[in-house]
């Protein structure tokens, strides 16, 4: 399986922004990437999917 890293906006919708790092194909690696990049701890996780608040606009969202 594919890990997918996506930016979102608060409002919803998808955010067509490259990532700052090469994300990791393992999913809880990954995970760990974006809480280090973004300094807050996951909203939401579940074994498919991540939520990690980035600042008060933005999230990243990490899917399998």
């Amino acid at each position: 399986m594919t890990t997918s890293i996506q930016w979102y906006s608060n409002a919803g919708a998808q955010v067509n922004k490259p990532l700052p790092f090469q994300p990791q194909a393992n999913f809880y690696r990954a995970v760990a990437q974006c809480v280090a990049f973004a300094g807050n701890e996951p909203t939401y996780m579940r074994p498919v999917m991540a939520i990690i608040p980035v600042d008060a606009n933005r999230r990243l969202v990490v899917t399998v």
